[in-house]
């Protein structure tokens, strides 16, 4: 007799270990999810779709889903990343798949998704794919940038000459006037030489 996935064989059932979903880190405000166990919620436990709709309410809209330690994936499992995948991107944000195990590449191949979701395998990659700069320590702000002075409001500078200064300002404030032209004297009119009676010819 086939023993079943729930039979150990010695007609115990198997201990199916607890799904886990747990947020890895926030890298720039991206949330690496990491699920572990089988992604089979049932109708009255979304998990990772509660998790996700809760970051989005504490204003975080970009997601990373590790799915590496999947080891098995249901049609409500796959609905689940589907909703959260339409969550993020109404938020303004992504949702991506790091690393899916074979169960799910395999589901995701078959149903035709694996066009839908953008899926990764390098985790460095995919956070610098979100436009960060994939560093976890956060750059503060520059401060104010000096405001520009136009040289044409500038102040003199200190080591100019208040005389210069002002010299140079009138310059520029009233053209030079033309130089006049050296007038000369004109020459004296000759005087008429006076001839006296003894001078005279005989």
């Amino acid at each position: 007799m086939k023993s079943s996935e729930n039979d150990s064989g010695a007609g115990r059932p198997l201990a199916r270990r607890p799904t886990r979903y747990r947020l890895e880190k926030k890298v720039n405000g991206i949330c690496v999810l990491e699920v572990v166990g089988r992604l089979a919620p049932s109708t009255a436990q979304e998990e990772l779709t509660t998790r996700v709709d809760d970051l989005i309410a504490s204003g975080h809209a970009n997601f990373l889903i590790d799915l590496r330690g999947v080891s098995y994936i249901s049609s409500t499992g796959v609905g689940s990343l589907i909703e959260c995948y339409h969550h993020a991107e109404r938020a303004g944000g992504k949702l991506k798949l790091l690393n899916p195990s074979q169960a799910v590449r395999q589901i995701l191949t078959v149903s035709k998704l694996d066009s839908v979701f953008d899926i990764w395998t390098d985790e460095e990659a995919a956070i610098r794919s979100f436009g960060t700069t994939g560093t976890e320590t956060a750059h503060p702000e520059e401060d104010d940038p000096p405001t520009l002075v136009p040289e044409a409001v500038k102040r003199p500078s200190a080591t100019t000459s208040a005389p210069a200064t002002a010299a140079a300002s009138a310059s520029k404030a009233s053209p030079a006037a033309p130089e006049t032209p050296e007038v000369k004297p004109a020459p004296a009119a000759p005087q008429p030489r006076i001839v006296k009676a003894a001078d005279a010819p005989r």
